[in-house]
């Protein structure tokens, strides 16, 4: 069920990435920010780690709008998903739900969308327009208020480090916290 829900939006976020960055007149690693990260390694894994404090604070945002005691129906579904797997079901789920989600909607929204963004407006709207569409892109309305504070924080990181390798790796490792989370509170 995961991979039938995951995978479709995965592969869109990853096309619509890659073909236009490759179809770019500027070399395509450089279109969606896969460069040396200008901040040290040891500080960009620093912040990276740091991401599920930022869930943490997410969560307390979502709380001022919503109950989240009370899943959305979309959040109830997911939660099913990832927490009925064992053994190479667990693995799927952590591809599906970690490592896919963390590689390709980075280099759509953080990598292409605020690249682009950067190169014409600047700070401000590079980071908060794909933040916004990040959030929107989860549908629902509970989840994406979770997942704005998030977005702005990879958005920031990208372009503190002015890569998206540190955004990548801050989305995985908020995913797999979630995963994490989810599975030992179940």
């Amino acid at each position: 069920g995961l991979v039938v829900i995951v995978l479709p939006g995965q592969a869109f976020f990853i096309l619509a990435a890659l073909v236009p960055a490759l179809l770019s007149a500027r070399p395509w690693k450089e279109r969606l920010g896969l460069r040396r990260p200008a901040i040290s390694t040891r500080t960009w894994l620093a912040l990276a780690l740091a991401t599920p404090t930022i869930q943490v604070c997410s969560a307390l945002f979502a709380s001022l709008f919503f109950d989240l005691t009370k899943p959305s129906s979309q959040l109830e579904q997911m939660s099913n998903l990832l927490l009925g797997q064992s053994g190479l079901g667990l693995v799927l789920v952590v591809l599906c739900a970690a490592v896919l989600p963390g590689l390709s909607e980075e280099l759509f929204f953080r990598g292409f969308v605020r690249e682009g963004l950067s190169r014409r407006h600047g700070f401000a709207l590079a980071v908060l327009v794909p933040a916004v569409f990040f959030a929107a892109a989860h549908m629902d309305p509970m989840h994406a208020t979770v997942i704005l504070p998030l977005g702005l924080w990879f958005g920031w990181l990208a372009h503190k480090s002015r890569s998206t390798i540190p955004s990548i790796a801050a989305h995985l490792t908020n995913n797999l916290f979630a995963i994490l989370l989810a599975r030992q509170t179940a």
